[in-house]
């Protein structure tokens, strides 16, 4: 088998196996780093990786919790997941993985911590624009608004 061959075989794997990990893994898991596939001109990430990656980057998540960036990203990408001391492998078809694991870059589970806090809020934060958007009373909603003010005055 040829070198290429043998990548891709060795991608697709590492590709499947990671996306079965990643759906059974809980927030405590022992993860330790992201992991970044290669697509086209694209990088993708699944799952938790994904939350990380919408948390720092505010890349859009899909329903199947995964996001992308463009290949002209990578260096952004990189120098601030070394910045925020998160380790990563950068997985090719083609070519062996860039991997930046060090016990110095250990943060990655405690951004994932603040991901998910920040997706659970963003999720309630759209329920309430929905019920806001369809409240019809004029009265209620001022008094709504009124709250919420007070609320954030208080701080």
């Amino acid at each position: 088998m040829n070198t290429i061959q043998h990548n891709t075989t060795q991608y697709n794997t590492i590709q499947h196996n990671t996306i079965q990990y990643n759906t059974i893994q809980s927030i405590n898991s022992d993860k330790k780093f992201l992991l970044i596939f290669k697509r086209g001109k694209f990088f993708i990430v699944y799952d938790d990786d994904a939350f990380v990656f919408h948390y720092l980057f505010g890349y859009r998540l899909t329903s199947k919790d995964t996001t992308g960036f463009p290949e002209t990203e990578l260096t952004k990408i990189t120098n601030t997941l070394d910045d925020k001391k998160i380790s990563y492998q950068v997985i090719y078809k083609d070519r062996d993985p860039v991997v930046k694991e060090d016990s110095n870059l250990d943060n990655y589970n405690k951004i994932l911590i603040k991901s998910i806090e920040c997706l659970e809020m963003e999720t309630k934060i759209e329920s309430l624009k929905k019920q806001i958007d369809e409240i019809d009373n004029y009265e209620l909603l001022c008094k709504i608004v009124e709250v919420i003010n007070n609320e954030l005055q208080g701080r």
